[in-house]
């Protein structure tokens, strides 16, 4: 599924809103002196600057980092370029008040494609209240003790097995227990089980003779509430327990939660404009394969014709006609995925569109699934396109199918809904309003929650190789979401799936007229007329006018909508129908017919394309005379198609 500008700017807001939320200073600086800064978060009001007068000045980074430190962070900072990796440290930078606060520091550069460094990227922590902590741990007995009470950081102190000697207030209102409490504990205890190891090899790394050790772990409230801390354990000389450590505790649990927030819609907007340009790149592929396709079913059904009754040279035909459906089935899905096929709306009864292809959907199962459906009566109308409404079905129903392969229970309902606030499949917000909804419930395996985050993905698949595309659902989310509508999905691992496909109410009766096919004239001789055909793709072009040609009609050829409206002028009212394809250079297929509506209302208008972004909603002429064809046909649709319109003509 695409999502539009819309969704995309909404993540982008939010990815930002996250970054102002966060008590750390995101930023990013050219990768060379003097390291200009291109974007700053709003954490550096830590420094008391505004994110304004920050960017303001291009070396303000270099100059507020401390004289005594910048040497050793340039050539940090030049040793992770030669190397190509990421790299952090500690530094102190001066504020705009002329004090000095210490930071960590989290980089790396970003390359463009040939390889060259564009810019340096980092996230900066004030860990001046640990590093002052830590430097107290070094004072006399007196000042340490007046640091230790009055910290606003949570610091204990425990003995050279972990167990808990003293703890400060800081300490006792973040884990909930009080002091008397605490003592007898070993620091592991106070942690998850798999978290517990942590401490132990903190423990372990500081009596084997590290200085200090910072480690990231999870303790357990006494209230059972879990919070996530940095704890930074150092060894002091303590006279009534030797080798005792002093560990500093920062709850970072929201900034934990911020951070992964964070991440998760950066990664949310990042996979949004990849699936854009997978879209387009789909888009632009059908429409120019589908062109291929057209000349390919054409030729093969002309070498047909002239195959006379050799069974051998009709099969290879046959086997090529098929095997070019199967093709035009694959791009269908494609232009589905990407929301860029051309849809043909009406108003429908979903009720009538589940029971025509109820037989079919049935033909599909085995004998093992047991096929139930449950219709609600008197549903209102909703306006789709039946033919995508039935590949919808289809798709899901096969998807069942195959998570039972031992047979099961799959039930299929409508009814109608009122959508308030809420989310879809794949976390977009959707419309509130009246929606019929078709739920299509099944007894399979079901998919566990790294299944359900990617299966719309296109060409995901948990299918063998060799047996699924991975289009099928990211097909069903294109074509529902096309016809305004949106999918939610109740599912866990073998518990079955439950899709629920939701498409709004028809508020008017809205109809792209589509000519019906009874008027197709079967004897040629009556299928005189003359057609302005515009195209162009010269092999699409010259195949369309020998099919025409061999039908009896009088053919003028444009290569363009400039060139056909120009010629359809020329022409005057000798011209019985124009057949135009919709992706042109100059003047496309849509705007054509829009000028031709104005001009010659009267005339029948026939669009074809493997591919457009538009709608032909809004085009429909004056009794049903503009259709759309899509790219490739069959020649029995094109002969049906171009002979009912014709005969409007006459």
């Amino acid at each position: 599924m695409i999502p539009d500008a819309a969704s995309q700017s909404g993540l982008a807001d939010r990815y930002l809103e996250l970054l102002e939320t966060l008590a750390l200073i995101v930023y990013r600086v050219s990768a060379t002196p003097p390291f200009a800064p291109l974007f700053v978060s709003r954490g550096i009001e830590t420094l008391g600057y505004t994110r304004e007068e920050w960017l303001s000045e291009p070396d303000n980074w270099v100059q507020r980092i401390h004289p005594d430190d910048r040497d050793r962070i340039f050539a940090a900072t030049e040793a992770a370029l030669t190397a190509g990796s990421a790299i952090q440290y500690e530094y102190r930078m001066i504020a705009k008040d002329g004090t000095v606060r210490w930071f960590h520091d989290r980089g790396s550069f970003a390359y463009d494609g040939s390889g060259r460094p564009t810019e340096w990227r980092g996230v900066m922590e004030d860990v001046t209240d640990r590093h002052d902590a830590e430097v107290a741990l070094r004072l006399s007995e007196s000042s340490r003790r007046a640091v230790f009470d009055q910290s606003v950081l949570a610091i204990t102190i425990v003995d050279a097995d972990g167990r808990f000697l003293e703890a400060n207030d800081a300490f006792v209102r973040f884990i909930g227990y009080s002091l008397s409490e605490l003592h007898g504990f070993f620091a592991y205890q106070l942690s998850p089980a798999d978290d517990a190891h942590i401490s132990r090899d903190a423990v372990a790394q500081i009596k084997a003779g590290e200085n200090s050790v910072q480690v990231q772990k999870r303790f357990v409230r006494k209230d059972g509430v879990v919070r996530l801390a940095s704890l930074t354990l150092v060894q002091v000389e303590y006279p009534e327990s030797p080798g005792a450590m002093v560990g500093l505790i920062e709850d970072i649990t929201e900034r934990r939660q911020t951070e992964d927030a964070l991440r998760e819609s950066r990664e949310e907007l990042l996979q949004t404009q990849r699936l854009e340009m997978i879209g387009r790149l789909a888009g632009g592929v059908a429409h120019d394969f589908n062109n291929l396709l057209t000349v390919i079913t054409s030729h093969a059904h002309f070498a047909l014709d002239a195959a006379g009754e050799d069974p051998e040279l009709r099969n290879d035909i046959e086997q090529i006609q098929r095997a070019a459906d199967r093709a035009a089935l694959l791009t269908r899905q494609l232009l589905a995925f990407g929301r860029r096929q051309v849809l043909q709306p009406i108003p429908l009864d979903v009720n009538d569109v589940l029971e025509g292809v109820e037989g079919m959907l049935r033909r599909v199962l085995p004998e093992t699934v047991v096929f139930t459906t449950a219709r609600e009566d008197g549903l209102p109308l909703v306006f789709v396109d039946r033919g995508q409404l039935e590949q919808v079905l289809i798709n899901i129903i096969i998807n069942a199918r195959d998570a039972m392969p031992e047979g099961g229970l799959l039930v299929m309902r409508t009814s109608r809904v009122t959508v308030a606030h809420t989310v879809d499949a794949v976390g977009e917000d959707v419309a509130a309003g009246k929606y019929i909804r078709v739920t299509l419930q099944d007894t399979g395996v079901g998919m566990d929650l790294e299944t359900q985050k990617r299966a719309f993905e296109p060409f995901f698949t948990t299918k063998p190789f060799g047996q699924g595309t991975g289009l099928g659902l990211s097909t069903v989310l294109g074509i529902v979401k096309q016809s305004g509508g949106f999918i939610t999905v109740e599912t866990s691992s073998g518990s079955g799936s439950t899709f629920h496909i939701h498409l709004p109410v028809a508020t008017a009766t809205r109809r792209v007229n589509t000519p019906s096919s009874s008027g197709a004239l079967t004897d040629r001789t009556r299928q005189r007329g003359t057609i302005v055909l515009v195209e162009d793709e010269a092999v699409v072009r010259a195949a369309v006018n020998r099919i025409l040609t061999r039908l009896g009609y009088s053919v003028h050829e444009a290569t363009n909508g400039v060139e056909g409206e120009s010629l359809i002028q020329y022409l005057g009212d000798s011209v019985d129908l124009v057949i135009s394809d919709i992706v042109m250079p100059a003047m496309g297929g849509i705007e054509l017919a829009r000028r031709l509506k104005v001009t010659r209302p009267e005339l029948p208008i026939l669009l074809l394309s493997g591919h457009s972004e538009e709608s032909l909603e809004g085009l429909a002429l004056a009794d049903g005379r503009c259709s759309f064809l899509a790219k490739p046909f069959s020649l029995p649709m094109m002969e049906s198609r171009v002979a009912s319109l014709v005969a409007m003509r006459r």
